[in-house]
């Protein structure tokens, strides 16, 4: 409860220079053309905006008819979005937790907020990019739901983050020019098909799973009841397959 001591301060210090090193490393390994940081340019370069491979992408497609079906919509909670991160992402005693929020808020162009608010400057980086595509592309928000155990109950340790159903929905409802939304509900929760039919009745286009890092094995039976009523409902299943490097908190 007492003032911190030089050394604790020091450590704290070296853990998060340590932490931005090694991930500066990596970064300049995997993207040595892109650099270490997100310039957040406004919009593309007019060499990339205009170059042929780019406009050959667009010839003979409907904009209206090409949808981004993966796009995640994150922050920090700083506004009444309902979203909630990890302690461990905000702690430079963490170091690989801290350096992922880092480069995923810069990566979002969001690391400064708008106002102060880092939610709403996330939102404000999506229809930045949204506004350089053709009129008529969409982009599908992603909710995200909580770690679950085996027993169906929230686990908010193993959480990396939380992003609700409602905020996501609430985006779209707000931009519907240029967003849809995805719905993220965990199989195992005891009212997982009560959220997935009210997911459905709000527009849900989708729903989102990341396993490894929400705690669900797809081939449970506990699933079943799920699959279910996705497939009534007609609600697709986004999922990511396998390892899962880019967020910890499951298996």
């Amino acid at each position: 409860t007492g003032p911190r001591s030089p050394r604790l301060k020091r450590r704290t210090f070296l853990l998060a220079g340590a932490a931005m090193a090694g991930a500066g490393g990596l970064a300049a390994w995997h993207w040595p053309e892109q650099g270490f940081w997100n310039p957040c340019r406004v919009r593309l370069p007019r060499e990339l905006r205009e170059h042929d491979l780019v406009l050959a992408a667009w010839d003979g497609l409907d904009p209206r008819q090409v949808w981004d079906s993966h796009a995640h919509l994150i922050g920090t909670g700083d506004s009444s979005s309902g979203i909630v991160i990890n302690p461990r992402m905000e702690s430079v005693l963490n170091p690989q937790h801290y350096a992922r929020r880092l480069f995923f808020l810069n990566a979002g162009c969001a690391d400064d907020g708008i106002g102060g608010s880092v939610d709403k400057a996330y939102v404000r980086r999506l229809l930045n990019v949204m506004h350089g595509l053709p009129d008529g592309a969409k982009m599908m928000l992603f909710s995200f739901d909580r770690f679950h155990g085996e027993d169906g109950r929230r686990d908010d340790d193993r959480t990396p983050f939380h992003v609700p159903d409602g905020y996501a929905q609430e985006i779209a409802a707000t931009y519907p020019r240029v967003f849809e939304w995805v719905a993220s509900v965990h199989p195992y929760r005891p009212d997982a098909v009560e959220a997935l039919e009210r997911a459905k009745q709000g527009g849900a286009r989708a729903v989102k799973w990341l396993p490894a890092a929400q705690g669900i094995d797809p081939a449970s039976p506990k699933c079943d009841r799920f699959y279910a009523a996705a497939a009534r409902l007609g609600l697709p299943i986004i999922s990511h397959a396998g390892l899962e490097r880019a967020v910890v908190g499951g298996n």
